[in-house]
């Protein structure tokens, strides 16, 4: 439990979990629920078949997401949201791949409060504000994880991310036990992981797929290869619900608009317009040399 600047208490994951009647919010109760199930006070679902959770572990207060009004984390079912940054006693490393190392670490120790551990992380998004460090950070990322285990990625270059901040690492954990990694023959792997996906249940995370810059159509090729790392699981692009699109040079006129009628052509024959998948287009001009755009997606079965 945190007291913010406006001297109200926010509710944190803790050893102890507490809501208040008063201030009783879906994520508090969500979070609440999924410790008291983990302690044993509430029983999991029979058909979540999650992993023996360790007991949870009091979170550090300076293990907080910005700003200590909002949560490290939260924990929905069987899936847990968490970002970190390299904050943390003393000075922030110096050097990308330092901070990089210390944001894994308090990643670890989010997902430790709630009896989780790195090797339930699914997805794991990157940001840097110098996109040249990203090979040293994805030689870390494939260090850390054993191959079975590991999330798949998604890095992307950004203006800022707070001061000396220069990682943050966005992820996804899930306790479910139904996991697999997935990997597409002829698609580049993102950077930093060995799988292009993981399924866990019947949620698929797909990670980076590129196009690159000397093509045509890079909208097209970016759907092909999410089609592509989805067939691999037995789905395909219809199975896909929310998008996420990364433009190089998103202020020319000319790629937004070749954006758009490419992927319309690709979509429009699987899609019902109520059916299109949520689709976030955002402009990155660091996203590694040659790649015009980047996207990574989620799909699930029997949409």
């Amino acid at each position: 439990m945190l007291r913010g600047g406006d001297g109200k208490r926010h509710l944190m994951w803790a050893s102890n979990a507490m809501i208040e009647a008063t201030r009783l919010s879906r994520r508090a109760f969500a979070i609440g629920t999924v410790w008291a199930a983990c302690t044993g006070a509430l029983p999991l679902s029979s058909t979540s078949r999650a992993s023996p959770a360790a007991a949870p572990t009091v979170m550090p207060r300076w293990l907080a997401s910005e700003d200590p009004a909002f949560a490290a984390g939260a924990t929905v079912g069987d899936l847990t949201f968490v970002a970190q940054d390299a904050a943390g006693p003393g000075d922030l490393p110096a050097g990308a791949a330092a901070q990089a190392e210390r944001a894994l670490q308090n990643l670890r120790r989010a997902l430790a409060a709630v009896g989780q551990s790195a090797d339930d992380l699914v997805f794991l998004q990157v940001l840097l504000t110098d996109y040249a460090a990203a090979p040293e950070v994805g030689r870390m990322l494939r260090a850390e994880f054993r191959p079975e285990r590991a999330p798949t990625t998604c890095f992307v270059g950004v203006s800022g991310l707070g001061p000396d901040r220069l990682v943050r690492m966005d992820a996804v954990a899930s306790r479910n036990r139904d996991r697999a990694a997935v990997v597409a023959e002829g698609v580049p792997l993102p950077l930093g992981a060995p799988c292009h996906a993981v399924r866990v249940g019947d949620l698929v995370f797909v990670g980076a797929v590129d196009a690159p810059e000397d093509t045509a159509a890079p909208s097209t090729i970016i759907l092909e290869r999410l089609d592509a790392v989805l067939r691999a699981v037995g789905l395909g692009l219809k199975d896909s619900f929310r998008h996420w699109a990364f433009l190089r040079n998103m202020a020319a006129a000319s790629v937004r608009d070749a954006y758009g009628r490419e992927r319309t052509a690709r979509l429009d024959p699987i899609f019902a317009p109520e059916e299109f998948p949520a689709n976030s287009r955002i402009g990155s001009p660091a996203l590694g040399p040659g790649v015009a755009q980047r996207s990574y997606a989620l799909a699930t079965r029997g949409r």
